[in-house]
């Protein structure tokens, strides 16, 4: 007799998070990728490059997917 196995697929889908700084503080975080593009490119033009830095990271999310049968 054959036991049929239950699989569970996984995907792994990789985002990036952002987190903008002005004079060493931490103004905005945990941004996507569109937000941190509006939100840098209106500060940038607004403050003087110096003032203000950004730090990304890659972010791993796992979802389970149940089998469809």
């Amino acid at each position: 007799s054959t036991h049929a196995k239950r699989n569970c697929s996984r995907e792994v889908t990789k985002t990036m998070i952002y987190h903008i700084y002005m004079n060493g503080q931490c103004l905005f975080k945990d941004l996507n990728e569109s937000e941190f593009q509006v939100i840098w490119g209106r500060m940038y033009h607004s403050y003087f490059g110096e003032q203000i830095s950004y730090a990304a990271f890659e972010e791993e999310k796992i979802e389970e997917m149940e089998p469809s049968f």
